[in-house]
């Protein structure tokens, strides 16, 4: 991950289950009981990487993740 020093463990990788992020908050949350303490988002949601088109949804999904998930969790906007 850009920007990120310490050792990574991946849990999970899952998407966000197509427009408009519908099944996001539900995997997130899965993420978490998993052990999950950073959510971290593929560099096509924020960015649009590689095809330049990013999701209009984007900044709504992390709001209503974060606003289900304990403060503890950490977000990282993008991957590279």
């Amino acid at each position: 991950m850009e920007g990120v020093d310490e050792e990574i463990e991946i849990v999970g990788f899952i998407n966000c289950g197509g427009c408009p992020a519908k099944k996001a908050v539900l995997r997130a949350r899965e993420l978490f009981q998993r052990g999950a303490d950073t959510i971290v988002f593929a560099s096509c949601i924020q960015k649009g990487n590689p095809i330049g088109y990013p999701c209009p949804f984007a900044k709504k999904m992390k709001e209503i993740i974060a606003k289900d998930l304990p403060e503890s969790i950490k977000f990282i906007d993008y991957t590279h």
